[in-house]
């Protein structure tokens, strides 16, 4: 089948592919698994930007006045330094606000103005409605063409509505709105549904066109040298390839050309929309600032490429340039890419119609009929029923109305403009709201009369300047006079209207104390109440039940459940039928502006805050529900200060579990050295002994194993200690209980420590061998016997140099205890370290001396030794004064 028979029927299977995508997107976003929620996705529904302007329209005036199609998209890639911090701050704010589109934005800056919010609707209304009919006069032109008709000679505001195939596709783009857009109560809620369309619609019209470029430069041509080389031999052409081109235009008018794409990228109501409306985090934009220029410059890529081809292609013929991207594949027999290239351009303006109908409807309902609706009563406030139906219908009836009117548009000047003319209109006339957007950012005196004075004036002039010579063809006759292109003539005069009355007003005007509390919030981005005056606030008798009464009419059982959780971020328990504040006020204001717009729920706002005395019957429940909150905020600081001592509790903890870990670390640094010290001793002797049996003399060998003796008892001593460390901590240690003399116990443990003490030159005083009557207890032997060797051993290894060390031995009868005590004239221990030197892994150490030999396990073994005997183990020091160590055993019996 051909591309004339296949138009249709494809047309119509891409429109239904967008209702199917739409709707898998929505259900997906209802699980919570956004398809759109990201930032690829953020960036590339900016490229709605790229409309049927860029797939067709570009073209056209590249192969009439040259490369000044670039300044459309110059603008963008110019402004995109910058870009990332205006929309990062309209972002902030349109959130805050529950703000639902720019002339939402503009009517809350200038202190919530009902009159700047409609004059603003109007003059998008007025500015757009022209460009989405450019984007279906580009749907008929391009699907005639494929049909076979000549779009160079073809009248097509002669065509019958049934005849004409653009009046269909509107009505199909009008349902696909109204049932994927008007769903939601609050305008300011994301559309999953939709921007998953303008996602798809954007990759599918670079693919498309980068398709049909390659194929023009590489299949009907040998690259875009060639095409070029072919131009510049002709004198006709030549001019393409200019800065000037065909139009001669001057750094003035390019100048101009990109300053109005700079304010298209940002104030466009579709870019809005997408930019701010539908964002759902910040952060999106860092992706977006660099990806969307980079999406520009692929998709211009090969348009001088086409628009040149296509004039050496027809050279001769009668010719429409904006249709080159479908007579191109056609004349070659191209029937396939032909189709492509027309859905390619289906996207493009489908797109723009869909979000530009759909911001130009919500503008119209909240800014215009909505406020008209209230002021006349054709809506009862108190119908919650009739609210949400009056003006989901209101919605609706803007999405035909809109849709409907370009089409008559459409009809009326279809073979008047060319596209790209008729978008530099649009651009210039949206424009208009740049000093009041930009103002309202950055200048913090600037005043709603400014803004009305500015927006009016400008648009009267780019009213007398651009649209009105299309109808009035005398006064067109006047203008043509003028030697300068008409855009840029337009844009200056214009703006620079716009600018002088808006400074100049606002200078001259005071602002409203609400004007101001806005102000602060638009430029500092803090929160500020919307109510300026504080007598408001103090003194008002609206109640919270009243405000989520209001509420529920447009967000039923909603409105409670958004109150309670607004209190509970706060900290504060929902109270009915106390007097609300001006922070609950905003919120519920803000959150009624996303249904009604900023304007419109002011007015409703500020008419319920009226001064009325307090009834008996308010202030008793006022009384209960103030001793109610007294009660909860005792229990909330009760639960406060428990919080607190836990976590005190949990920080001391966590201390001492670091403190735990880093003498751990210790530990096993020391146990490893203590170990590694005898094992080198022991081997590297051995390996003496055995090298050198026979040679060695016999005293020398046996002073070698008598140190290789001495270093593995150390060594099995060390490993007793980690073994019986182990086995106390696990409670696997077994003790062996028997009746026996402390004298005796004693005299073991001298007759041990005998060699080392006469090595050391150490006097010992042993007072239990007078002691009488001779003690008797219940222990175990060998454990107490390691705990006295322990003690008298610490005494050796901590002497003080240069002084004989002396240790006293001695044992007295407390009650039913035996307290022993241990004691010698050595370097002391300071006082800080008392308590801790019986923890394990401690070591005590002087500052002077280096670190000591041994686990530091002892005393910790000690101490548990001593506990499992149901005594106690304690010390009494002084730094250089000596040490006394002390231990309870329970007495048994006397002898």
């Amino acid at each position: 089948m051909s591309a004339a028979q296949l138009a249709i029927p494809v047309a119509l299977a891409y429109l239904a592919l967008l209702f199917v995508l739409a709707y898998w997107a929505n259900r997906r976003a209802e699980k919570g698994q956004s398809w759109t929620d990201n930032p690829l996705a953020y960036s590339l529904s900016l490229a709605v930007f790229c409309t049927a302007w860029t797939f067709y329209g570009s073209v056209g005036k590249a192969s009439s006045s040259g490369p000044v199609f670039l300044t459309t998209y110059l603008g963008p890639l110019l402004l995109s330094p910058v870009w990332y911090l205006l929309l990062r701050q309209m972002v902030r704010v349109s959130k805050k606000q529950r703000i639902s589109s720019i002339a939402d934005f503009i009517s809350a800056r200038y202190g919530k103005s009902g009159f700047l919010g409609g004059l603003v609707a109007f003059i998008a209304f007025a500015c757009v409605v022209p460009y989405i009919s450019l984007q279906l006069k580009a749907i008929t032109v391009s699907l005639n063409t494929l049909i076979g008709y000549d779009p160079a000679t073809t009248d097509f505001s002669q065509m019958t509505i049934l005849g004409d195939t653009a009046f269909f596709i509107a009505i199909i783009l009008a349902i696909f709105i109204i049932f994927f857009g008007t769903q939601n109560l609050d305008s300011s809620k994301r559309r999953d549904g939709l921007m998953a369309v303008i996602v798809f619609e954007s990759v599918f019209k670079l693919v498309t066109f980068l398709a049909l470029g390659f194929y023009i430069a590489y299949g009907l041509y040998d690259g875009p040298g060639s095409i070029f080389q072919a131009a510049l031999e002709k004198e006709e052409l030549r001019p393409l390839l200019s800065m000037q081109g065909n139009d001669n235009l001057g750094y003035w008018d390019w100048s101009w050309f990109i300053l109005i794409s700079m304010s298209a990228i940002l104030f466009l109501p579709r870019q809005f929309q997408v930019a701010v409306v539908e964002n759902s985090h910040e952060q999106h934009l860092k992706m977006a600032s660099w990806f969307f220029p980079l999406y520009l410059l692929l998709i211009n890529l090969f348009v001088p490429i086409i628009a040149i081809a296509g004039r050496l292609y027809f050279e001769g013929q009668a010719y429409d340039a904006d249709s080159f991207v479908l007579s191109l594949p056609l004349a070659e027999g191209q029937d396939a890419l032909a189709l492509l290239s027309f859905l390619g351009g289906l996207a493009a303006a489908t797109g723009m119609i869909i979000i530009a109908t759909l911001a130009l409807s919500t503008m119209v309902t909240s800014n215009l009929l909505i406020p008209i609706l209230i002021r006349t009563k054709a809506i009862d406030l108190n119908k919650a029923q009739q609210l949400s139906s009056s003006i989901v219908f209101a919605r609706r009836a803007a999405v035909a109305f809109t849709i409907l009117w370009a089409y008559i548009y459409f009809k009326i000047i279809a073979n008047a403009r060319p596209l790209v003319d008729t978008g530099w209109v649009s651009f210039v006339g949206i424009a208009q709201l740049a000093p009041a957007m930009l103002g309202g950012l950055f200048w913090r005196s600037a005043t709603k009369a400014g803004a009305k004075a500015g927006i009016l004036a400008g648009f009267i002039v780019w009213g007398a300047m651009l649209p009105l010579p299309a109808v009035w063809p005398d006064w067109a006759a006047l203008l043509a006079d003028s030697e300068q292109h008409p855009v840029p003539r337009a844009a200056f005069w214009s703006l620079l209207t716009n600018l002088i009355f808006y400074v100049g007003v606002s200078l001259r005007s005071k602002p409203s104390a609400l004007e101001l509390t806005q102000a602060a919030l638009f430029i500092d981005d803090e929160d500020h109440s919307p109510f300026a005056e504080p007598e408001e606030d103090d003194h008002s008798q609206i109640l919270n039940h009243d405000i989520v009464a209001l509420l529920s009419r447009f967000m039923s059982e909603q409105a409670l459940e958004w109150a309670e959780q607004f209190f509970e971020e706060k900290g504060k328990p929902y109270l009915p039928m106390s007097l609300a504040n001006n922070q609950f006020i905003q919120a519920a204001e803000n959150t009624l502006g996303g249904v009604l717009g900023t304007a419109s729920a002011r007015a409703i706002f500020a008419s319920m805050v009226k001064q009325k005395p307090i009834g008996q019957k308010q202030l008793f429940k006022m009384l209960q529900e103030t001793e109610a909150l007294l009660r909860y905020t005792r229990e909330i600081e009760s639960k406060s200060a428990i919080l607190q001592r836990t976590q005190a509790e949990l920080q001391q903890a966590n201390e001492q579990l670091k403190e735990l870990a880093q003498m751990k670390d210790d530990f096993v640094s020391t146990v490893t050295h203590e170990l590694r010290t005898p094992l080198t001793s022991i081997q590297s002797l051995s390996q003496i002994l055995k090298e050198r049996k026979d040679s060695l003399p016999a005293e020398r060998q046996a002073q070698f194993l008598a140190v290789i003796f001495k270093e593995s008892q150390r060594l099995g001593r060390l490993i007793d200690e980690v073994l019986d460390f182990q086995r106390l901590e696990q409670r696997k240690m077994s003790f062996s209980y028997s009746r026996f003399l402390v004298q005796e116990l004693l005299a073991d443990v001298l007759l041990i420590l005998e060699e080392s003490m006469e090595q050391n030159g150490v006097t010992v005083e042993n007072k239990l061998q007078s002691l009488r009557p001779n003690y008797i207890v219940e222990a175990d032997y060998d454990r107490l016997k390691q705990v006295l060797i322990n003690l008298i051993s610490n005494a050796i290894k901590f002497k003080q140099a240069g002084r004989p060390l002396r240790i006293q031995i001695d044992a007295e009868k407390n009650g039913k205890e035996l307290i022993f005590s241990v004691s010698d004239n050595g370097i002391g221990i300071p006082n800080e370290l008392h308590q801790s030197i019986f923890e394990q892994f401690k070591q005590g150490q002087m500052p002077s001396r280096d670190k000591p030999k041994g686990s530091g396990l002892g005393l910790a073994i000690c101490k548990q030794i001593i506990e499992q005997h149901r005594g106690h183990i304690w010390l009494s020091s002084q730094p250089n004064f000596g040490s006394t160590f002390y231990f309870s055993i329970p007495l048994t019996t006397k002898k």
